[in-house]
């Protein structure tokens, strides 16, 4: 496949477009970074400050986007599903012609939700999300060194919303949203979380108990029915991303204790279909993100297995 002009890139991310499918290794190939692997930092370290700040200034350049740009608020959070006020055919049809192939392809397809695929996929569809959410903020930023924080709430004295996402309390914060659960969005810490899923010593049972467990508790928790609480409303707040990023950093940890992923052929082709920063169709196999490392990020902490 030929190169793409990065002015037809630029162009088609105005127009909130896709120039054509990319492949991931050619896609990775021609936006690999140089240097050592970004590292992703806990919400509650040293670093999280600027970090958050930023991230708090990316959120508002995104929602300012129209719904059919893929590196838009809404194009993001209708990725892993469509709002539960409405489905998808009505709010694909709402978008402009060239727009709705794209949306089509990539709405409502969180990984295991809607009988798509087995429970296999749940950790490897929300590792592109995820890495692809990154990539856009970095490009909303323009800061190409900046990374997603992870929350890590089963550490001592984390297990509350890090404070930026609720002081102040108020619309003035694009990281505060009213919909949470009081108990949270007051500083009221989460509590019967465990990591249990580390235990598990084959990828199955280590994928299902920490989706079923942790990963289910902690939105459960944070709540409410319209945020965190629901599939359909989860990804529209910004607290989202930092528990998706620990949910992978635990995945990272548990393959880090000599564990190993699958080696079936149905789970390393599974692919998924995202939109990078530059609003490229990207189809990546599930074989591209087993590991984090040719990803070029890394995070600060594990945790032991």
């Amino acid at each position: 496949m030929g190169r793409i002009s990065r002015r037809t890139m630029i162009k088609a991310a105005a127009a909130g477009l896709t120039v054509a499918a990319v492949p991931f290794p050619e896609w990775l190939e021609s936006t690999a970074l140089a240097g050592p692997p970004l590292i992703r930092h806990s919400a509650y370290s040293t670093e999280r400050k600027a970090m958050l700040e930023q991230y708090a200034r990316a959120v508002e350049i995104m929602k300012r986007r129209p719904k059919g740009d893929p590196c838009g608020w809404t194009f993001q959070w209708f990725t892993h599903w469509v709002r539960g006020d409405s489905a998808k055919p009505v709010q694909v049809a709402s978008l402009p012609t060239a727009q709705r192939p794209l949306a089509d392809t990539m709405w409502n397809t969180c990984q295991n939700h809607g009988g798509f695929t087995t429970e296999d996929m749940f950790l490897p569809w929300h590792r592109m999300f995820v890495f692809y959410f990154e990539r856009i903020v970095r490009a909303a930023l323009k800061d190409p060194t900046w990374t997603l924080p992870y929350w890590n709430y089963n550490a001592a004295g984390q297990a509350s919303l890090p404070p930026e996402f609720i002081n102040p309390g108020n619309t003035s914060n694009p990281l505060w949203v009213q919909n949470r659960n009081s108990g949270p969005n007051s500083g009221q810490a989460l509590t019967g979380l465990t990591l249990d899923a580390l235990q598990q010593t084959n990828y199955s049972g280590f994928c299902s108990t920490l989706d079923f467990g942790l990963h289910g508790n902690v939105h459960v928790k944070v709540g409410g029915p319209l945020n965190m609480g629901s599939v359909e409303w989860a990804a529209n707040d910004p607290v989202f991303w930092m528990h998706h990023c620990n949910i992978d950093r635990l995945w990272a940890s548990w393959n880090a204790g000599a564990y190993s992923n699958p080696t079936t052929s149905a789970w390393n082709k599974q692919t998924f279909v995202f939109a990078d920063e530059c609003c490229r169709r990207v189809v990546a196999r599930v074989s591209d993100v087993s590991a984090i490392g040719p990803l070029h990020y890394a995070y600060d902490r594990l945790e032991p297995v």
